[in-house]
């Protein structure tokens, strides 16, 4: 697969051919396009075009995703975006009011779920990002940078999250970006590089 954008060339030479239930490591530098496959995965662009999307609410049932950054109206708090996120994955009121209190318990935010996602630390908002992007259940999940700007500390309590989660549902499909492959060679099954980006 290639990715045009205004006449230049952003990848190339990509080839995916993923089996359900495997760990992937999406390897490469700053700037090497990671974030740009993922969103056309996502199919957050289409014909050489990025589309404008809030933040990263998808409206794909199984299809989760946990950007490397993102914001938040910070007089919302977190247990209401939890609701609005169930809204868009179509889960009925009531599952999700069944749903939320577990999903903030597992993450331990349970204590936290009438903050804003403003007030977090970074870690508590990577674990926060982590837990919206699995409300819908999904069999493919996506995250981008879940470590990034995390202490050795966090990320090591990031990725056995990751691991736990996997062991729970052996079924769903993992993709991690990341630029650091020593962080990811316990975790993954399958390694995709992407050396560069050809944007310049």
């Amino acid at each position: 697969m290639s990715f045009r954008y205004k006449h230049k060339k952003i990848l190339s030479g990509i080839n995916l051919n993923i089996d359900d239930g495997q760990i992937i490591g999406l390897v490469g530098p700053n700037g090497a396009g990671k974030t740009t496959l993922i969103k056309i995965i996502l199919g957050l662009i289409k014909k050489g075009q990025s589309l404008k999307y809030d933040d990263f609410f998808i409206n794909v049932k199984k299809i989760g995703f946990a950007p490397a950054n993102t914001t938040f109206n910070p007089h919302t708090n977190i247990k209401d975006i939890l609701f609005y996120q169930a809204f868009i994955a179509k889960i009925n009121y009531q599952r999700a009011k069944e749903l939320i209190p577990k999903v903030l318990d597992y993450f331990d935010l349970t204590e936290h779920a009438h903050k804003s996602f403003t007030k977090f630390s970074s870690g508590m908002k990577k674990k926060f990002l982590l837990a919206l992007s699995l409300i819908n259940d999904p069999d493919l999940l996506i995250l981008d940078e879940p470590t990034a700007n995390l202490d050795p500390d966090s990320r090591k309590q990031v990725y056995e999250l990751i691991f736990k989660l996997h062991q729970r549902n052996p079924k769903m499909t993992i993709i991690i970006a990341s630029h650091i492959l020593s962080e990811l060679e316990s975790l993954i099954e399958y390694i995709i590089i992407n050396k560069r980006s050809y944007f310049i």
